[in-house]
């Protein structure tokens, strides 16, 4: 083995025992009870956010034709982006190309 994949191969071995002694420090009961519960309700709110938003199509490039749909759409919630496209724009095929690759990531 080289030397690279011999210091590699000891990060990696570093990084699972700390994050190993990590949980097992939280499985111990040092974690006030209120703390914990307050992650916890925490971790709840966020988790039904998510669904939420996944409920709302939050995360799509869709296609809004309607003026009705696009106002209803826009004005319930926080935040929105809104790309006008025409196809004889040749910006807007790239604009379109871009937000496609960031909902991917």
């Amino acid at each position: 083995m080289s030397a690279t994949v011999e210091q590699a191969d000891k990060i990696i071995e570093d990084s699972a025992l700390a994050e190993e002694d990590l949980l097992d420090e939280l499985e111990d009961e040092e974690i006030p009870h209120s703390i914990r519960e307050a992650r916890l309700s925490q971790l709840k709110k966020m988790s039904a956010d998510f669904k939420q938003m996944k409920e709302q199509e939050h995360g799509k490039y869709t296609e809004i034709v309607e003026e009705k749909a696009f106002l209803d759409m826009t004005t319930s919630v926080d935040r929105c982006v809104v790309h006008f496209f025409h196809p004889d724009f040749r910006r807007c095929g790239i604009m379109h190309d871009h937000l496609a690759v960031c909902l991917l990531s």
